[in-house]
């Protein structure tokens, strides 16, 4: 009986795991800025052992990966000199598509206390500028604070554009500029 029980739960683990779609970290995401002529990660899960296609926007090139036993799977993409938007497709048990995405400068910024102010907290005319804070080509990446006790592979943010609508979501975590 036990050893029934044992062979049916590895079934069950083998379906699940054959059954996984292609996912991307919350990174790499609509409205993403990848860093101008640069060699960019591009990263995400599938199913273990499955072939992944990443197809750039900007040149039509194919990139292919294989997802290791832990379902893993990376490549480097190249990036061209600042422009946009594009899209970024996926390919591999299912499609996701990436719409939107620029190609600039990318600047992280984290560590300071005084990051998570408000513009309304020191800058001049602060009702002013937030009102007219609106700058499609300047994107956020903001992630939500959490702790773990050991390294994490993901995390919970988006990327937004820079709009007064957006300005109280802005807080946290990284600038990110195209030019």
């Amino acid at each position: 009986m036990k050893k029934h029980l044992l062979l049916l739960f590895a079934a069950c683990l083998l379906s699940l795991q054959l059954s996984a779609e292609v996912s991307l970290p919350a990174i790499l995401a609509d409205h993403m800025v990848l860093q101008q002529k640069s060699q960019a990660a591009f990263w995400g899960w599938a199913s273990p052992l499955e072939e992944v296609t990443v197809i750039t926007g900007w040149n039509g090139k194919k990139y292919n990966a294989k997802a290791d036993n832990h379902a893993n799977w990376k490549v480097t993409i190249e990036t061209p000199a600042a422009g946009g938007p594009y899209e970024i497709t996926v390919l591999g048990s299912n499609t996701l598509v990436l719409r939107d995405v620029l190609i600039g400068e990318v600047w992280v910024c984290s560590g300071q206390s005084n990051m998570e102010w408000t513009a309304r907290k020191g800058i001049d005319n602060a009702t002013r500028e937030v009102l007219e804070a609106n700058y499609a080509g300047i994107r956020f990446f903001s992630v939500e604070r959490r702790s773990a006790p050991e390294k994490q592979i993901d995390c919970v943010g988006e990327w937004v554009k820079c709009s007064p609508g957006n300005h109280d979501r802005l807080q946290r975590c990284g600038l990110f500029l195209w030019s």
